[in-house]
């Protein structure tokens, strides 16, 4: 009786410790069998949209749906390809249950517009050397969908009055592939599709903003506005920041309010109501300021109030906010203010460090006494080069700034043209 306790004991505890051996092992290895099993599905998906840029994990897009359109009422794959946040492509994963032998298993890749980038067999129970004409190795068929637009092509073999042909002797097989595409094009339009794309070119509107805003169409770089304060406050870093704060604040709350009644407005009074707008908030801005940082509020003196009749305020008061939505008008209130500010705080960074020795100098006035920690002195200020913190400075400063955007531009972008919103120079 022992002798049989014993070996069941025996029995258990080897068990446990197999069971504990798969369980550890199975822990160590199931993420790399998982990124193993993603590399090669993104490897195969990827493949479905040749000449599609994407920069996103397709295989990680996965959605299941479900339209009669299909042929059935079974959940089908859908995968989708972006670039930047912005949907370029779809791959389609689904069955036909129309062939000759039994249900084919395909794969589709569609660009954003439509058009068939790839259709291929992943599997099939078709007659050999007739039916298996599907697969890629064996026929060039499947090419003939390449570049069909799934809107304009009729997606039914020549027999019955459509774009494709069918094979000799085989009609039901290509019948069933033909029919599968075209129906294919219903899973654009689904809920999640439809959800999922404005989404995506939500974000990708935002983001075109806030990009052109801080560098493709910055307001000092690109389209030369605003060049009154950016020439006379950027002798040092704080007052070049403390400006560029205070028109980023005006230009953001500014942005958001004329978009909210743009509607309301009627032409002839339009700029007129911009103007009052930016007064009352200017002029609340040079409370505060006075109120809350005097010493930066002296050392700015007129620029302050002259924010009423900055190009840069008014120019994206008429050309950006009263065209555009609230949420729009707001992100390009910022970035823009923004992309100024940069620009600014830049110069007189470089114009102080030159001229003066010193970086950040009097940044208490900003943050208060925390601010004097972040003084940096770099070298005596005898030694500093007196012209960079007079007029000339600013300007040559400016010039070797866009000289520098200009170059990084062509070189990144081939030379692309300036946006179409550029000025013409303003103060």
């Amino acid at each position: 009786m022992k002798d049989k306790i014993r070996s069941g004991l025996t029995l258990g505890i080897y068990a446990l410790l197999s069971v504990a051996l798969i369980g550890v092992t199975n822990q160590l290895t199931s993420g790399y069998i998982k990124a193993e099993a993603d590399r090669k599905l993104t490897a195969e998906l990827s493949a479905m949209l040749p000449g599609v840029e994407f920069d996103n994990n397709i295989a990680g897009t996965c959605r299941l749906i479900k339209d009669e359109r299909l042929g059935d009422n079974a959940l089908h794959e859908l995968y989708t390809a972006e670039k930047g946040g912005e949907v370029t492509g779809f791959i389609f994963h689904y069955y036909t249950h129309k062939g000759y032998s039994g249900d084919i298993e395909l794969l589709t890749g569609t660009s954003v517009d439509g058009t068939v980038r790839r259709v291929q067999v992943l599997k099939h129970q078709e007659t050999p050397g007739l039916g298996d004409q599907v697969e890629e190795g064996k026929s060039d068929w499947l090419k003939s969908f390449k570049g069909k637009s799934l809107q304009n092509a009729t997606f039914k073999v020549k027999k019955d009055g459509g774009d494709f042909d069918s094979f000799t002797g085989a009609t039901i097989t290509p019948r069933a592939i033909t029919e599968a595409v075209g129906g294919s094009r219903c899973a654009r339009w689904t809920r999640e599709v439809r959800s999922a794309m404005r989404r995506t070119e939500m974000i990708g509107k935002y983001l075109t903003i806030a990009k052109n805003g801080l560098w493709n169409s910055n307001t000092t770089l690109v389209q030369m506005l605003g060049l009154c304060p950016t020439l006379a406050v950027t002798n040092s870093a704080v007052n070049a920041l403390g400006m560029g704060l205070a028109t980023t604040a005006v230009l953001t709350v500014s942005n958001t309010l004329i978009s909210a009644v743009r509607k309301t407005l009627r032409p002839e009074i339009r700029i007129a109501v911009f103007v009052l707008i930016l007064a009352g908030l200017v002029t609340s801005l040079e409370l505060v300021m006075e109120a809350f940082v005097p010493d930066i509020y002296s050392a700015l003196g007129i620029f302050i109030p002259l924010i009423v009749t900055n190009c840069i305020i008014i120019g994206r008061a008429e050309s950006f906010a009263s065209r555009h939505s609230v949420g729009e008008s707001f992100t390009d209130g910022l970035f823009s203010g923004l992309g100024f500010s940069i620009v600014l705080f830049v110069i007189g960074s470089i114009r102080e460090i030159i001229g003066t020795g010193h970086w950040l100098a009097g940044f208490e006035q900003l943050i208060g006494d925390a601010g004097k920690n972040l003084q940096t002195v770099l070298f005596s200020s005898d030694s500093g080069v007196l012209i960079a913190i007079l007029p000339p400075g600013a300007f040559i400063t400016l010039g070797f700034l866009v000289a520098l955007h200009n170059v990084i531009e062509s070189k990144g972008k081939d030379g692309r043209k300036v946006s179409s919103e550029a000025g013409h120079g303003c103060c």
